[in-house]
């Protein structure tokens, strides 16, 4: 469950640098 969570931050911070870029 914990990794999942992680996962997703994760997935949410990407998509945001993504889009600075």
């Amino acid at each position: 469950m914990a990794n999942s969570a992680w996962r997703t931050v994760l997935n949410a911070f990407s998509r945001k640098s993504s889009k600075a870029y």
